[in-house]
């Protein structure tokens, strides 16, 4: 078999993403490498011996490996078997290193914070090709770490790509720039609260002289808040097709009882569009996180406001739920005024 058509995917979690480190695919030859590495170290007849390098940064964790051959009809693999798995039991970085330099050396700074802040970074949105390969097809440099400022001896504070500072510690950026679709796709910013249902606009447009179809794949998932997915409560496949320098939306439903199961405890929904234009091949994509906002607690006091004088705190809360709630605990203090007192509804 020649090497080129030869791949050993390797997989981690239960949603396993190229551009999260959990997915990724190992190939045999030199010309072919991906964050680890791969080669053949014997060959003998039909049996080949093959070495796997994991990457410096790579998760720490239980793997599942897989053997994968290019078809002419795609991708064919192995089945899972548990003989094959991979442990990861430590890796030279200890799970950011170059983030913690950068904010040691007092390089980040917020306008409203004392202490450093978090380094921004690029979302890259990749698509895995007929070979098992992945290339970049568009790059956000702003979707993640707005504001955050950079600092020089004697001068106020400045908005830049921090990353560029990062990368002098050894981050490493994804620096090809892939050609830019000529349909956008434009997702709505929503104030919702816990228990809402709502409706979810996703806005094709189409920024050229001609006619576009896309064939579209919009997903909805709870999200924690290391931005990780966990259930997936929404998914829809439509075909959109845009007449020429005109906008076309797409509507769902999103009812509360296909999310509120899976909420953790940030209350962060994520929805991810991605599309084919037919007609140039090019991929659209487009993501946002919405924040549900919890339930609202009122507190009123009551009484004289004197030192040594007697008051009273009133909380109230309204159940916006069309549920029961059950156990239900509360818990309220005042530092200085009022030691801490707590009440357990059954």
């Amino acid at each position: 078999m020649p090497q080129n058509l030869l791949m050993l995917p390797v997989h981690t979690g239960s949603n396993p993403q190229y551009s999260k480190g959990t997915y990724i695919p190992v190939f045999p030859t030199k010309a072919r490498q991906s964050y680890w590495g791969g080669r053949i170290t014997q060959t003998n007849d039909n049996v080949i011996t093959m070495g796997i390098t994991p990457a410096a940064s790579c998760i720490v964790g239980k793997y599942h490996l897989y053997i994968a051959v290019q078809t002419p009809f795609g991708i064919r693999r192995t089945k899972r078997e548990n003989s094959r798995d991979l442990y990861i039991l430590f890796n030279p970085w200890a799970a950011d290193q170059t983030s913690l330099q950068v904010l040691e050396a007092g390089r980040l700074w917020m306008q409203h914070h004392k202490k450093p802040a978090t380094v921004n970074s690029d979302v890259v949105f990749y698509s895995r090709k007929n070979d098992g390969t992945m290339e970049p097809v568009k790059v956000n440099q702003t979707h993640v770490g707005r504001m955050v400022l950079t600092k020089a001896a004697g001068s106020e504070g400045q908005e830049r790509t921090v990353l560029e500072k990062a990368e002098e510690f050894g981050c490493k950026r994804e620096k090809s720039t892939p050609p830019v679709a000529d349909v956008d796709v434009v997702l709505p910013t929503l104030e919702i609260s816990v228990g809402d249902d709502f409706e979810f606009s996703v806005e094709f447009v189409n920024c050229s002289d001609q006619k576009r179809t896309v064939d579209a794949y919009i997903s909805g998932s709870v999200v924690y808040y290391t931005g990780v997915s966990g259930k997936e409560f929404l998914l829809k496949t439509p075909t959109v097709t845009i007449q020429a320098q005109k906008s076309v939306k797409e509507l769902m439903t999103v009812e509360s009882r296909n999310y509120m199961d899976h909420l953790v405890e940030q209350a962060n929904l994520h929805f991810i569009v991605t599309g084919k234009i037919r007609e140039t091949g090019r991929i659209v994509t487009a993501m946002k996180v919405i924040t549900l906002h919890n339930p609202k607690l009122t507190v009123e006091l009551t009484g004289s406001s004197k030192v040594n004088e007697e008051m009273i705190a009133t909380v109230q809360f309204t159940n916006p739920f069309s549920i029961n709630l059950e156990r239900v605990y509360l818990r309220m203090e005042g530092p200085g005024v009022m030691e801490p007192k707590s009440r357990y509804y059954r």
